[in-house]
């Protein structure tokens, strides 16, 4: 009998030993997200139409020519120099469009 006991506690502890671990899950306490503050950047839309356009400009006016620092020219001269560029390029309207708002935001700004 003695010898029974000490196989069924041999056979207990191994299959204790082998069964799958689980781990304790902890919960733990998120800090609340903050309000907006008064620091966060805005873009106003004119702002957000003006950097992609910077980004269109970038990519396309480069691949003919060093790009020209926006405000190095007057508003005159790149109403007589950037329709042909555009043309060039071969920009969609829309891209047309958004590049010369990038344009004249970088003038006004």
């Amino acid at each position: 009998m003695k010898n029974k006991t000490l196989a069924l506690l041999f056979l207990g502890s191994i299959v204790v030993a082998c069964s799958p671990k689980v781990a304790e899950v902890v919960a733990e306490e998120v800090p609340e997200t903050p309000e907006a503050t008064t620091e966060e950047t805005v873009v106003s839309a004119e702002e957000a139409l003006a950097m992609d356009g910077k980004v269109i400009y970038s990519a396309n006016c480069a691949k003919c020519h060093d790009l020209p620092i926006v405000d190095s020219y007057s508003k005159e001269k790149w109403a007589k120099i950037y329709p042909s560029m555009a043309d060039n390029s071969k920009l969609t309207p829309s891209d047309r469009a958004t590049v010369n708002a990038y344009i004249q935001w970088e003038l006004a700004n």
